[in-house]
């Protein structure tokens, strides 16, 4: 499932489309952020992601204060540091399960990988997918238009405003080697 998720998405960056939308205010970025990627004429019609992030605001998605929710047309997803709850389109539970919760299990893994016993959980690659929307979004609120990416990497593409943004300036010496 995760490698048919992984390359329909690839093929569906080609027209990818970044929209933010500012919420709040705040000096570097917004409290309250929205910021959708559209995937246009895939073989499910045309789809959209939106990633809502609320890091300042006291009262977070669906009454937690830190976790995510997908919303779909038949159901709903909420999970948080202490577990997940899925809904049907009736809103009823229908599966509730508890989870580890908190920083010790992401912590363990880093640990036991450190001594090479065991592989990330979430490695680079994954971390870079999960925040890829997040960081497009802050980097189009910032410029305050719409972003368009290369499908293959990822860049932005011809708006040189934003692009710089996609890195940092760093230290002599401290820039990172890939």
């Amino acid at each position: 499932m995760r490698e048919v998720f992984q390359q329909e998405l690839a093929e569906v960056q080609e027209r990818l489309v970044e929209i933010a939308t500012l919420v709040a205010e705040s000096i570097d970025n917004a409290t309250i952020l929205m910021a959708c990627k559209e995937y246009p004429h895939t073989d499910f019609g045309d789809r959209a992601i939106t990633w809502e992030g609320r890091s300042c605001h006291p009262r977070g998605l669906e009454g937690v204060s830190f976790g995510a929710a997908f919303y779909g047309e038949q159901g709903t997803l909420v999970t948080d540091s202490s577990g997940y709850a899925l809904y049907d389109a009736a809103d009823q539970v229908v599966t509730r399960q508890a989870g580890e919760g908190g920083d010790e299990p992401h912590l363990r893994n880093f640990v036991e990988c450190l001594r090479g016993r065991a592989r990330p959980t979430a490695d680079i690659a994954d971390g870079h997918k999960a925040t890829l929307l997040c960081h497009l979004g802050n980097i189009a609120w910032r410029v305050g238009r719409t972003l368009h990416c290369d499908p293959a990497s990822g860049r932005i593409l011809g708006d040189h405003a934003a692009a710089r943004l996609w890195t940092r300036e760093y230290r002599r010496g401290w820039t990172p080697r890939i």
